[in-house]
């Protein structure tokens, strides 16, 4: 394997990519007020909805409170992955369509590929218009991933006069050195055929989604960010270290300790949203893990509170005024 470059960024440790939930949010006056700051909010959220065909785990549930959880709220764009389900994806729309009335997706729904059973489960909502850019079908697939037709899809949204470019994906599961393997070469589609392609000097571009790469792999996540030539950071700047942890306070998105959905003994963290700024600069970008609860019992599952086994991930965007 290509040995990475070393970039030693000694404030990274006190520029955590993922931050406390805890952490107080930015708050930003309404739009139509004087002292408004223009900003994108957007949330990222493997929401769990297997095909009912596969597995039941209360698709049919779950779904409908995590509707009634984001109905109303204040994201401009939601980026879901696993949301395969046609019934449970159709509930869920059913309630939000009126606060994010825009969607395109998931991605790959009417590409034929052969033995599999479903979509690549990634949809995109939003407030505003959405442009479709592109969607990708992964060449290489390993295991369970084979019934799917994962890959990414590529919107456009604009907002306060600003053009932002968004990639929902959700790369190969599961830990081996194939798969670590096959997950390099989506990463070299996404950047090859979507990132690359449709650049634009002035416009950033975000990278969401459940990535299946842990954030303690120092290894494979920076090998992911050098790939893609995006960022956790928070001021967009390379944030690769060499042979340490990526962060030191670490807010799992995968967590056996805190989430009744959890299959594996295992707490760590597989889903993030990362920037490529493209010379477009931001006063704020934050981030935070964010969990959503709502008590649900189904014919399998009984007195749950998790509405997925992931915890979702949300960025705030805050553009430097008149730039």
């Amino acid at each position: 394997m290509q040995q990475l470059p070393i970039i030693l960024l000694t404030f990274l440790f006190f520029c955590t990519a993922t931050v406390s939930p805890a952490q107080a949010p930015i708050v930003v006056a309404d739009s139509t007020t004087s002292d408004y700051q223009p900003q994108l909010k957007v949330l990222s959220w493997n929401i769990y909805l297997l095909p009912r065909l596969i597995r039941k785990i209360g698709q049919l549930e779950r779904s409908k409170i995590i509707a009634e959880k984001l109905a109303g709220a204040d994201y401009d764009v939601i980026v879901f992955q696993e949301a395969f389900d046609k019934k449970a994806r159709t509930i869920l729309w059913d309630i939000i369509k009126d606060t994010y009335p825009y969607a395109i997706g998931p991605v790959n729904e009417d590409v034929r590929k052969a033995f599999t059973i479903t979509n690549g489960g990634v949809w995109i909502v939003s407030k505003h218009p959405l442009k479709e850019i592109g969607e990708i079908l992964f060449d290489d697939c390993k295991g369970f991933d084979c019934g799917s037709r994962k890959g990414a899809l590529m919107v456009e949204v604009q907002k306060d006069g600003i053009t932002y470019q968004v990639i929902g994906t959700h790369l190969q599961a599961d830990d081996s050195p194939k798969k670590e393997d096959i997950r390099n070469k989506q990463l070299l589609q996404i950047k090859n055929e979507l990132v690359d392609p449709h650049h634009i000097d002035g416009t950033p571009q975000l990278l969401c989604g459940d990535f299946n790469i842990h954030k303690r792999d120092v290894k494979h996540y920076n090998q992911m960010l050098v790939t893609l030539a995006a960022t956790e950071d928070n001021v967009c700047s390379p944030d690769l270290v060499d042979d340490n942890p990526a962060i030191t306070d670490e807010v799992f998105t995968y967590d056996c300790n805190n989430n009744d959905l959890v299959d594996y003994e295992e707490s760590t963290t597989l889903d993030y949203i990362l920037v490529k700024n493209n010379n477009f600069a931001f006063t704020t970008i934050r981030r935070k893990v964010t969990t959503f609860l709502g008590n649900w019992t189904s014919k399998k599952l009984h007195n749950r509170k998790n509405l997925s086994d992931h915890h979702a991930v949300e960025i705030v965007l805050v553009p430097t005024p008149g730039f």
